[in-house]
């Protein structure tokens, strides 16, 4: 045995110490049933596709390899499911079996994890071992589902779905390195050799599997898996701790030898199987290759039609042809120009042509417009432009802009998320609420990493706002949400766009009005479901309008929160009398009906201050529900809490929030006339209070808007708002209290509270 070797099994032997943890057989009857009909699946696709003496390897494969539960908290964070080589067996995560079983994810894990274990003995480097997992398990399933088999398991909807569109791992793990592979599996597609370079992955010879790739690559491609793949190294977590060093210069690499070999009508083909290829799908290499072949092709045809070798400016060119010679360009091109910039963005080549084309015709627009056919989208530069030099200064003609040319059309475009935030930038500026948050956002480091988790912008709700005579002052607090990160976007402001969404009618609009402004409220969630949680009123309020469509909360962790909240106001003399109904409102998704009994007054606004941090989320609620009331300002009792609560020293302690306290305010002014209370010295101060609190907000605000930086004056309030609070009330209830037995009986007893705990 080599010195290397047993280096291997030392360092095999520490990890399974290090990570097998506890384990358990799998005894719950689905998750059994996924298994089996995994097992039949890949029984399918390898006697089909492999042939009967692969198919028995598999069926020792699965007499050898065990598949148990793994129970370790260690690995939960980062694991679902593995494969542990040194004992030959397979362990899926007790969390992730709760969560997936009965779901495509399952089955694909459970053959992901097979895989591994047929090629354990011959593995080769991280990027190839793990994506060949996955593309196994995705060969495995559209087999079966082709053949017209049911996955038992699977819900018919989900089935049929998948019977329509096939199965493609979008949201599992390993998505660079699979980009590698499927890149570099194309080429067997195209040469007919697909299948066996597989069957010789999985049942045969690693030597013969890299000497299969070889002789279609060069040995460029060997050099690649040496130098670069090979030095990827697994760290614990199953990912990889130097995978950046290498696999992005690994995959530019076969990007780069894979344009040398392919052509533009194999490239073409590449495009037209996008729906059913493997190698097709969200794949950022093969398409680069396919935009820059045409790029190359419209140059060579520009220069051709034009009479010259090569040229250094497109005007130069572009002027030289005359109508019929742009007519045969277009017909010849046809869609296909169109398409290449909708979906895969804009090259420089393209940016510089359509550019071109806006210059020569910039005295008329018509003109320009005869080229979209050709085009399709333009540039936001180019849009830029344009609305720049014909002074456009308002959203409906900046939308009707947008949508005609098409800037933020199609949601995959590789320009997507840059254009919609330089059209933001945009809209800003022509309705005066122009803030540079969105540019230093742009220019950021990270932008291009995190573009997909920010809220864009859509056609579909430009189209909605621009129906309507809005003022700017009301734009400006939708498009405050826009443009940010969405675990960036303050709370205020998705209440403040809530409010001006009530005040737009809905159910009297076009469908397509409608189906904007729900656009608007799905993004609103997102922002919620990326941020968490932290005010139960801002969930009802969202629930409220519009749909009733459920909005995809962690409802484990909401009444968690709430029950923590509820004990904490309970141990400080507020028992909350409906805990029951609540928490039954919350499980159901049903946010809109929820209310807090009884309401607010003096004593039990108590009991939020020094607890607010465990009570902040009901909070809002149940000063929604007061400043609601019937008797806001019709009772002593109401009076004197109004008084206290517009306080300066209450409201930095339970960080009442400028809308929230201008809507009190506003609510005590408008009820003040018909009170009962009129003529009474407490109303007429808190009436008092209540203007001049309104004033001074008036005057912050023009002083805001005036310095132009309202935006950053928030995201630093915000800050120092997160940091303030200290909890000094010795009877807060910590959470790791409710998971002590015996609780239940003292809350009952102690504070009336009767409802289950989780334990």
């Amino acid at each position: 045995m080599q010195i290397n070797e047993i280096k291997e099994i030392i360092k095999g032997v520490a990890k399974l110490a290090k990570t097998v943890v506890y384990s358990g057989n799998i005894t719950d009857e689905v998750a059994k049933r996924n298994i089996s009909e995994a097992k039949d699946i890949m029984r399918e696709f390898v006697g089909d596709n492999f042939g009967d003496d692969n198919l028995e390897l598999l069926e020792e494969c699965f007499d050898k390899v065990p598949t148990y539960v793994d129970y370790s908290p260690s690995k939960v964070k980062y694991a679902c499911a593995y494969f542990q080589p040194l004992l030959n067996q397979i362990y899926i995560m007790d969390d992730y079996l709760k969560e997936k079983t009965g779901t495509i994810y399952m089955i694909h894990t459970i053959i992901h994890e097979y895989a591994h274990a047929i090629v354990s003995e011959s593995s080769m480097n991280f990027v190839i071992e793990e994506s060949f997992a996955n593309l196994f398990a995705e060969m495995c399933i559209n087999h079966y589902i082709q053949k017209g088999k049911v996955i038992k398991s699977i819900p018919s909807k989900k089935l049929r779905k998948l019977r329509d569109y096939g199965y493609y791992n979008y949201d599992l793990s390993y998505m660079d390195e699979g980009v590698f592979a499927r890149t570099m599996m194309f080429l067997s597609r195209v040469e007919g050799s697909e299948m066996d370079m597989m069957e010789e992955y999985f049942f045969g010879s690693r030597d013969k599997f890299i000497e299969q790739n070889v002789e279609l690559y060069g040995n460029e491609l060997k050099d690649i898996w040496e130098n670069k793949l090979n030095k990827i190294e697994r760290i614990a977590d199953g990912k990889a701790s130097n995978r950046e060093k290498y696999l992005p210069e690994a995959t530019n690499e076969l990007g780069y030898m894979l344009s040398n070999i392919l052509t533009l009508n194999e490239l073409r083909q590449y495009d037209r199987e996008k729906k059913s290829g493997l190698y097709n799908i969200e794949n950022d290499i093969l398409d680069s290759i396919y935009s820059t072949k045409i790029d190359k092709k419209i140059e060579r045809d520009l220069c051709d039609i034009a009479g010259v070798r090569h040229y250094n400016d497109i005007i130069e060119v572009l002027g030289r042809l005359n109508e019929n010679n742009l007519k045969t360009l277009i017909n010849y091109w046809g869609n296909e120009i169109n398409y290449k910039n909708s979906s895969f963005g804009y090259t420089k080549f393209m940016k510089s042509f359509v550019d071109g084309l806006y210059k020569m015709n910039r005295g008329n627009l018509s003109n320009f417009d005869r080229f979209l056919p050709f085009i399709g989208t333009i540039p936001i530069e180019v849009f830029e432009k344009i609305v720049n030099d014909r002074g456009i200064n308002n959203l409906r003609d900046i939308t009707n802009l947008a949508l005609k040319y098409g800037v933020i059309h199609n949601q995959k475009n590789k320009d997507y998320a840059t254009n919609s935030l330089k059209l933001l930038i945009l809209i800003k500026r022509k309705i005066g609420a122009y803030s540079d948050i969105a540019e230093q956002i742009i220019q950021g480091e990270n932008f291009q990493n995190r573009r997909k988790s920010m809220v864009n912008l859509s056609e579909e709700m430009l189209e909605a706002l621009s129906y309507f005579h809005i003022s700017n002052d009301y734009l400006e607090k939708i498009f405050k949400i826009y443009g940010n990160f969405k675990k960036d976007v303050i709370d205020e402001h998705i209440l403040e766009s809530i409010d001006v969404l009530n005040e737009i009618p809905f159910f009297d609009s076009p469908d397509f009005v409608k189906n904007g402004l729900i656009r608007i409220k799905k993004d609103i969630q997102s922002c919620i479901n990326v941020k968490g949680v932290k005010d139960l009123n801002m969930l009802r309020e969202v629930d409220k309008l519009y749909s009733s469509t459920r909005i995809p909360v962690d409802k484990k962790k909401v009444t968690h929160d709430v029950e923590l909240a509820i004990i904490n106001l309970a141990a400080n003399g507020y028992t909350i009398t409906n805990s029951a109904e609540i928490m039954q409102n919350i499980q159901e998704g049903n946010f809109k009906d929820i209310k807090i009994k009884p309401k607010l007054n003096v004593e039990n606004l108590n009991a939020f201050v020094g607890n607010y941090d465990r009570t902040n989320i009901l909070f809002n609620m149940a000063l929604e529900d007061f400043l609601r009331s019937k008797d806001l300002v019709n009772s002593e009792e109401s009076l004197m809490t109004c008084k206290k609560i517009l306080t300066p020293e209450m409201k930095f302690k339970l960080n009442i929030s400028d809308r929230m306290e201008k809507r009190l305010c506003w609510s005590i002014n408008n009820r003040a006339q018909n009170s009962i209370c009129r003529n009474s010295s407490l109303l007429i101060m808190v009436n008092g209070i209540a203007e001049d609190s309104l004033n001074r907000m008036e005057i912050d605000e023009k002083y805001i808007r005036k310095s132009e930086k309202k935006e950053k004056i928030d995201l630093i309030k915000s800050a120092a708002e997160a940091s303030r609070y200290t909890v000094s009330n010795s009877k807060i209830i910590q959470s790791e209290d409710l998971l002590k037995r015996g609780m239940r009986t003292k809350l009952k007893e102690q504070y009336g509270l009767d409802y289950k705990l989780e334990e």
